[in-house]
């Protein structure tokens, strides 16, 4: 069958959407201070490339839900991350999903200056991936990653309403765009083919 692109005509995550902006409660590590026992987790943790693209490598129809895209404060030390005040900040938060399953949680934001005059393409982003964006545009620059692991009582998978329970990792970085800058996180849920190799 061939792979292909679908958007999110038919919610499959009704209730999340209630709880926008859901955020990712860890503690982010330096990725050269921290240990991945997995060669294969490691390799999709530390992939500078379109996780969009690697991800659809291993479904047969790939689909992207937002969960929401708007104007919204961030924490100080967000802000302070891409250099913007945190009142000035537009948050997009998206689960990427192979063959209907939620294989990840991305959570971006984006200073609203970018989407005044200097990128009008995440303007019109709309429903595809940010990828689409970022790696067609050689002015983004990928800044090095920061790692986190959510513990099993980390609130992320009760607010995606997902049952499973298991330790989860995410992964960070700024992208810098001429003299702005953007961060997206993104959590490997535990479906996701990052723990293929991982025995849990």
């Amino acid at each position: 069958m061939p792979k292909y692109f679908t958007t999110n005509r038919t919610s499959l995550l009704p209730e999340t959407k209630n709880k926008f902006p859901i955020n990712i409660s860890g503690n982010w590590i330096d990725a050269r201070n921290i240990k991945v026992n997995c060669p294969w987790l490691e390799s999709w943790l530390l992939d500078a490339g379109s996780l969009t693209e690697r991800l659809q490598t291993h479904c047969q129809t790939f689909r992207l839900e937002v969960i929401g895209y708007q104007k919204h404060p961030v924490a100080p030390k967000d802000a302070l991350k891409i250099n913007c005040n945190p009142n000035e900040i537009v948050i997009r938060e998206v689960v990427l999903l192979g063959d209907g399953v939620p294989w990840v949680f991305a959570h971006t934001i984006i200073p609203q200056v970018l989407f005044e005059n200097r990128c009008s393409n995440l303007a019109k982003l709309g429903d595809e991936p940010l990828s689409n964006v970022i790696f067609s545009d050689a002015n983004f620059l990928r800044q090095p990653f920061e790692l986190t692991i959510l513990e099993i009582n980390n609130s992320l998978l009760s607010d995606l309403s997902i049952s499973i329970s298991q330790i989860l990792w995410g992964r960070r970085s700024v992208f810098k765009y001429k003299e702005h800058k953007m961060m997206i996180e993104e959590v490997f849920l535990p479906s996701s083919p990052a723990y293929a190799g991982l025995k849990i």
